[in-house]
Formats: structure tokens, sequence, C-alpha cells
């Protein structure tokens, strides 16, 4: 339920964030229109108009320029309520969250949906954008992932990655009050890297973008800033060798590309590891045990496979050699031969008590949901 109320949190914040953006831009140019009334007005009461001619020269203009807040306002009243549409279709989707003994099948169309919308994010976060554009078209699930901001955040990485920031900080700027609402300092972080790589080539250049963008960004109570400050302008009284040796001290741009990201991701309420990837690791760590792996792969042992201990080297080890399960119905010890069976909505029982439960339509039903379903759709779990 957690990860599901995502669906509506993102979308929800993206059209807040979006509607005050488009206030902001809407005002300006607003204020734009009525400055030109205001003048226009103050020169024909002064008798300083230029003929007819020129007063509807100017009001042309106005008109032109009202059209196009206009335009702007119904284009952003649209995409508004395309984003509602959005939110709405999310809200009836978790209403098919199982709650309790429903229809079995229903449940699973649900729950085989969930599975590739996690296959999605954990895409979207490594950077498959066509294979996630092909599995939302093959599956109908475009409305309930959040792909546009991904799209957006593409160009964003890709400008890092090349050692510059201008439409990043850009970002930055809009978005300020919320990096300050998650604790952010990127803004900074960028700004300094940037001044250390002006820095290097023109000490001049470098004392300017100090005081015009960086300054600006410290409070009187902000001790590390200040520290960054004294360290720049200590950076541009330097020999040109020395500045170039101290800035390569500083974060580099792989670094800053990592950390922008995750507040990237933050201020749009995504968290930056897919609950995939979660969710893989938290199964592997039950599998990682300190039990040595045998020569030659085994088809019966999971653990055995090369890529599967390549997946498990940077987890932690289980302190217990083999895993204990109970059976919470017979309350026997599942083993090799008793092993334990996996239900479709994540039920462990063992073999023996499955099939004493076994009803002469060949259908099982859970103790737990009162789900009933064919014991075919029940899978042998390993235990190591």
């Amino acid at each position: 339920m957690e990860y599901e109320s995502m669906l509506i949190r993102v979308p929800l914040g993206g059209t807040e964030r979006a509607g005050r953006l488009e206030g902001k831009r809407l005002g300006k140019e607003w204020a734009v229109v009525q400055k030109a009334l205001k003048t226009l007005l103050t020169r024909e009461e002064k008798g300083e108009s230029n003929g007819r001619e020129a007063v509807l020269n100017s009001l042309s203009k106005i008109e032109t320029k009202l059209k196009g807040v206009k335009r702007k306002w119904e284009s952003a009243q649209d995409e508004q309520q395309q984003q509602f549409k959005n939110m709405l279709r999310r809200s009836l989707l978790t209403r098919q969250i199982p709650k309790g003994p429903t229809d079995i099948d229903r449940d699973t169309v649900y729950l085989q949906q969930l599975t590739y919308r996690l296959i999605a994010q954990y895409l979207l976060r490594n950077h498959y954008l066509k294979s996630v554009h092909c599995l939302a078209k093959e599956t109908n699930i475009k409305d309930f992932i959040d792909i546009h901001i991904f799209e957006k955040l593409q160009p964003l990485q890709a400008e890092l990655d090349s050692c510059t920031a201008t439409q990043c900080l850009s970002w930055c700027g809009e978005n300020r009050s919320r990096l300050a609402a998650v604790g952010s300092t990127i803004e900074l972080q960028l700004r300094q890297r940037t001044c250390l790589d002006i820095a290097k080539e023109s000490t001049t250049e470098g004392m300017l973008y100090c005081k015009k963008h960086i300054a600006p960004l410290l409070t009187h109570a902000d001790e590390a800033g200040y520290k960054i400050l004294k360290k720049l302008v200590r950076l541009c009284v330097m020999s040109k060798k020395d500045r170039v040796a101290e800035a390569e001290k500083g974060q580099n741009w792989s670094e800053l590309s990592k950390i922008f990201v995750r507040n990237y991701l933050a201020v749009h309420k995504v968290p930056d590891t897919p609950l995939l990837l979660l969710l893989l690791q938290a199964g592997l760590l039950c599998l990682n045990t300190s039990k040595t792996p045998p020569p030659h792969p085994n088809i019966a042992d999971p653990m055995t496979s090369p890529l599967m201990q390549d997946l498990v080297a940077d987890l932690p080890v289980m302190a217990r050699r083999n895993s204990v399960l109970v059976c919470p119905i017979s309350g026997c010890v599942m083993d090799d031969s008793n092993p334990p069976m996996v239900t479709p909505v994540g039920y462990l029982y063992s073999k023996a008590a499955v099939d004493s439960l076994v009803q002469k339509d060949g259908k099982f039903i859970c103790p737990q949901t009162g789900y009933s379903f064919p014991v075919s759709y029940l899978k042998k779990a390993f235990v190591m």
C-alpha cells in the first residue's frame, strides 16, 4: 500500500508544482501588460502620445500580448485537467488492491500489472526509456508510471556528464523552495564546482561569479557555506598551477550527477531506489548463506549460479547456514522431504499440509486469506 500511495503522491506534487510555476510566469506577463497600459494612459494624459496611429499600434501590441497570455492560460488549464484525470484513473486503480477474500482471477490481473509497473520503474532509473515506452504500450500501464519525470531528467543528467550545469542550475532556481524542504544543497554544490572551473582559467571571472551567484545563496548562520566562500576566495589569489591542483580536489562532476539525480527525484517525491531492487535484494539476502557453493551449478539450487553469486556479492551473509521454516498449518518443519509451497498471494505452507487440504475439485483454500485457487498455482520455494 505504501508503494501504491506514490500513484497519487507523485502526480499531485507535480500538479501543485506546475500550477505554481505557471502562475508565476503568467503573473510576470500580466505585469508587463499592465505596465504597458499604464504607460500608454500616462502619455495620453500628458499629451505626449505620437498621434492616433502610434496609440493604435501600442494597443495592437498589448492585444497580441493579452491573446498570448490567454492562450498560455488555456493550455495550462487543459494540461491540469489531463493531470487530474490521470490522478482519478490512478485512484481507481488503488481500489483494486487486495484487501481480503475476493476473486482470485481479478487479483491475479492486478498483481500482474503491479509486476509490470515494478519492472518499468526499475528500467526508468537505469535510463532504458525506449524499453519502458514499449513495455507501457504492450501492457497498457502508461497512465500509471511517471515516464515524463525521467524524460525531463535525461537532458539534465547528460549536461552534468559533459561537465556543465546551466540547465541544472536553472532547474534548481525554479525549485529552490522544494530543494530547501528536502534539505538539499545541490545548487550551492553545482555553483561551487562551476566556480572552481572558472577560477582555474581566470581569477577575476572566478571572483565575479562567486560574488554574483554563491554569496546570495548563503545565510548568516550558514557556517559551512561561508567556509566554502572563503575557500573559493582564497583559490582566486593562488597561482594557476595551485588553482588547478586545488580545483581537482573538489567534488567531481560524476559525484554531483548522482547527488543531483537523488535530489531531483526527492523533489518529485519519487524514491531513488526502485522497489523491485529492494524486493530482489531482500529475497537474495535470505539465500546468501556462508555455505560454500559447489564447483558446478545445480539447477535445484539457484545460489550455485555464477550470476546469482554476482548479485549477492555486496549483500551481507546470513548468520545461519540453513533456514528453518515451520508450517503454520501443521507445525512441522519444512525441508527437502516436506518442501514449502508458495501461494499466488505469497503465503507459505508445507506440501504435506497442502495435500491434506486439497478439495475434490483440485482447488486449495488458503487459510490465511480465504482465497480458492487450483493447486497447480502453488510453486515450490527453495530453502538453503
